[in-house]
């Protein structure tokens, strides 16, 4: 018994160094097909190669693939995401519907958020009217006047019922869920100019 436990330490530890030599070994130089020679990874023949060539290398399995638009843009043909992308402003704050479960955000993209729905706080202009009331750049608002929004056009139903009368925003951000009171002003949300 003692004689097996000794053989699976030793065995386990040999491994484990070899693994770790392998490791350390490979990554010489991130853009080219190098080694150190004499280490565990040449003599696997282990060849490096450019992090852009990584992937589905098939031209036929390509043209299959889904293609994202990349960080804050939604994969075409995903689930739940909302009809409108596009980028609003409102009161010296940058908003637009939620997309990718929220990955685009610092904080949301940390946790693992169940569905798209709210308006992505993205940015916040400083002296503004959402700067005074303390909007948070990089949250997502989840609801105005107690009533849950799906996206940034159910958020513009919500502020045009509302009128010119403050609305209290739920909001979700790097502090946890808060209740932010800010104007609503005379314009509703518009689109962003590109």
């Amino acid at each position: 018994m003692r004689n097996t436990l000794t053989f699976t330490i030793v065995t386990l530890f040999l491994i484990t160094a070899f693994v770790a030599d392998a490791a350390v070994s490979i990554h010489v130089s991130p853009t080219g097909n190098d080694s150190n020679p004499g280490t565990p990874a040449e003599r696997i023949e282990f060849v490096n190669f450019p992090m852009d060539q990584f992937g589905v290398a098939s031209a036929h399995l390509k043209s299959r693939a889904k293609k994202w638009d990349g960080l804050g843009g939604p994969m075409k043909g995903s689930v739940g995401e909302p009809a409108d992308t596009a980028l609003y402003t409102w009161q010296g704050a940058t908003l637009r519907s939620l997309v990718n479960f929220g990955r685009e955000s610092e904080i949301l993209g940390a946790r693992e958020w169940s569905d798209n729905k709210g308006a992505l706080i993205k940015a916040v202009a400083a002296d503004s009217v959402a700067a005074r009331a303390e909007l948070p750049a990089d949250a997502v608002i989840l609801a105005v006047n107690g009533r849950p929004i799906s996206d940034i056009t159910e958020f513009v139903t919500v502020l045009r019922e509302a009128g010119t009368k403050p609305v209290r925003l739920k909001v979700f951000s790097t502090t946890g869920y808060a209740e932010i009171e800010i104007a609503a002003g005379t314009q509703l949300p518009a689109r962003a100019s590109k």
